[in-house]
């Protein structure tokens, strides 16, 4: 398992292909690595096994339990990008758009995530941990909301919404004793397909960085802006939906709370870029000012997507 998430660090490193963006991640995820790579020799040497599921009988023989588990969060907490790490991630903003967004959604924090679930019987070994959890998840959420409303340049606000996903992710793992489900998997997805959706609205804002200079709908590439206006009410729709049955199922209402939270949080951004007071008309249009198959294939899924889950929705009664 160590193995595929040093493959997964190499593969962002590639994917990047930026040297200034990817120093900081490569420095981090080397760090993070290597703390990891030291606990899982000391506590395999420990237990006398290389099996992840016999990792918590190290509860009962093992020492330096505080050492074990706090480290092993710090690694953890590195690699997802939590509050107080999240620099390296948004050094990745100066590459491209698209590079920087799979990263951010799909390598290094997705390798924390998991890297939660698997080793959280090493992690609970120290009583430290659970209250650490609790406020670095929320100080992840918190601050990536609040930078998400605050930052100016679209790049960096998507890599602080994906940190208020994942800080919410957390917190919603921790209420579900680290157990993964269907339900959170489709949360993720809803991340991912968010970070798409900005990436059309910085494509048809003629990839202009900052919020600030970005044109009112009407003045640009109208057809296609309000497609993406629609594609994000219907996704929040089903980010909303999601997060009342994760409610439900956890009988919690803080995933709701803290998904309708999110939500708000772009619903401000969209105000901002939709009812920009700016009315100047660029000098060009977007080249390719109207990407079809994406459309289509995008609104397919979401809307069989919404479809699904108001029938879920309405079987949850």
């Amino acid at each position: 398992y160590l193995t595929f998430i040093f493959i997964s660090d190499i593969l962002g490193y590639m994917i990047l292909k930026d040297v200034d963006s990817s120093r900081k991640y490569v420095i981090y995820n080397f760090i993070a690595d290597m703390l990891l790579f030291m606990i899982l020799a000391m506590v395999s040497g420990k237990i006398h096994s290389l099996s992840i599921a016999e990792l918590f009988t190290y509860e009962q023989i093992g020492r330096h339990k505080d050492f074990v588990g706090l480290v092993t969060a710090l690694a953890i907490f590195i690699k997802i990008g939590a509050f107080s790490f999240q620099s390296y991630l948004l050094d990745t903003s100066i590459a491209r758009f698209q590079r920087m967004s799979t990263i951010n959604i799909m390598f290094a924090p997705l390798s924390g995530i998991l890297l939660l679930l698997k080793l959280h019987n090493i992690l609970i070994v120290s009583d430290l941990f659970l209250p650490l959890l609790k406020i670095m998840s929320s100080l992840t959420f918190i601050v990536g909301v609040i930078f998400f409303i605050l930052k100016d340049n679209i790049r960096k606000k998507v890599v602080y919404f994906n940190m208020s996903g994942l800080g919410a992710l957390m917190i919603m793992l921790y209420e579900n004793n680290f157990e993964w489900n269907k339900l959170f998997s489709i949360y993720y997805l809803c991340l991912f397909f968010y970070n798409i959706l900005f990436f059309k609205l910085y494509l048809y804002q003629n990839r202009t960085d900052n919020v600030s200079d970005m044109i009112n709908a009407k003045e640009i590439n109208r057809v296609t802006m309000y497609m993406i206006l629609l594609l994000m009410a219907l996704l929040s729709n089903i980010f909303i939906f999601i997060s009342y049955n994760i409610s439900l199922e956890l009988n919690h209402k803080l995933p709701l709370i803290l998904s309708i939270l999110i939500t708000i949080s772009i619903a401000i951004i969209l105000n901002h870029i939709y009812c920009s007071p700016l009315n100047r008309r660029l000098d060009y249009l977007n080249k390719n000012s109207m990407r079809a198959l994406s459309f289509i294939v995008n609104f397919a899924i979401i809307i069989g997507a919404t479809r699904y889950f108001n029938i879920y929705h309405i079987y949850t009664f």
